[in-house]
């Protein structure tokens, strides 16, 4: 009896995982769409938006400084 094979299909792809840490296949991070999306945005997230916030009502106000000033 011959063995059916998936067309395009790596055996990393079609393995069923559990609650386990990221695998390395052929030397890459192999995550599933569930463990990429899990990810915590972190306190980097909250700096860079302040930081931002910050730089444009400064360039914001030094624009109205500049030209709408009376």
């Amino acid at each position: 009896m011959a063995t059916i094979k998936a067309i395009g299909t790596k055996p990393a792809a079609r393995r069923i995982r559990t609650k386990a840490a990221a695998a390395k296949s052929e030397g890459r991070i192999v995550e599933t769409a569930q463990e990429a999306r899990s990810a915590e945005p972190g306190p980097s997230i909250l700096a860079l938006l302040t930081i931002s916030t910050v730089a444009a009502v400064f360039v914001l106000s030094i624009v109205w400084f500049i030209f709408f000033r009376t």
